[in-house]
């Protein structure tokens, strides 16, 4: 969970991920709605490489218009590799009106 409850309407434009795994193949879903009720707005997709611990910014070709107010916001990471080290995820959300 990123966010309990968004106080206003917000727009996607992009995560902020802190690796903690060397080269591997990730990819991070974004959704928004109740607990195992989600439904997933975005996924990102990268690869690290030797920058354990450096936070990786991908932003929104085109930012997403998919979250009301009052939203809880998600993340889910899914990744090569059997690590078990804590990764670090944060979405960039803009508050409506842009």
């Amino acid at each position: 969970e990123l966010v309990a409850s968004t106080s206003t309407a917000c727009v996607l434009t992009g995560i902020t991920v802190d690796e903690a795994a060397v080269v591997v193949i990730w990819e991070v879903d974004i959704a928004v709605g109740a607990a195992s009720s989600e439904v997933v707005i975005a996924t990102f997709a990268d690869m690290t490489h030797s920058n354990v611990g450096a936070d990786n910014t991908i932003y929104c070709a085109i930012p997403i218009d998919a979250i009301p107010t009052s939203s809880r916001v998600a993340a889910r990471i899914r990744k090569t590799g059997t690590s078990t080290a804590t990764w670090g995820l944060g979405a960039l959300l803009v508050p409506k009106p842009l």
